[in-house]
């Protein structure tokens, strides 16, 4: 009976160890378990904020594409009227020489109808001093 009975509280003690052992291990299993749910949450919000930063990046992105969509077409425009001007000029500059040509061109016949214009003044200056020295001598001999 003894044996029994020290075999019965040994098989007690036994057990009373392992179901501690047990129930710790439960409990250590259940804070692990709180724990990593913790984890898995915070993860989660992470995630998700991460998530909310990319749509808003990739929004801003998009927005940015197409502002440089725009500013190129605008550059586009701006360059095809610069090239226009460019052209204009040209066509100005031409037009200037040509009107600076002619302009040189008049200056130099007006320059010589004037010089012409001074040869005849200066022939009829002659000829008016030749006549008025030919009447003052006629002028002299019917005085005399």
């Amino acid at each position: 009976k003894d044996a029994t009975s020290m075999a019965t509280i040994l098989v007690k003690k036994v057990i009373t160890e392992m179901e501690s052992k047990y129930n710790t291990t439960i409990s250590e299993y259940k804070s692990s378990l709180l724990s990593m749910s913790q984890r898995e949450n915070e993860l989660q919000q992470l995630l998700e904020t991460c998530n909310a930063s990319i749509s808003e990046k990739e929004y801003k992105n998009s927005t940015l594409k197409a502002q440089l969509a725009s500013q190129a077409s605008s550059l586009g425009t701006f360059e095809k009227k610069v090239h226009e001007l460019e052209l204009r000029i040209c066509e100005l500059s031409s037009e200037l020489q040509k009107a600076t040509a002619q302009n040189n061109k008049s200056k130099q016949l007006l320059e010589e109808q004037r010089q012409q214009h001074r040869e005849q003044l200066a022939a009829a200056d002659e000829k008016v001093r030749l006549l008025l020295g030919a009447r003052t001598q006629e002028a002299a001999a019917l005085r005399r």
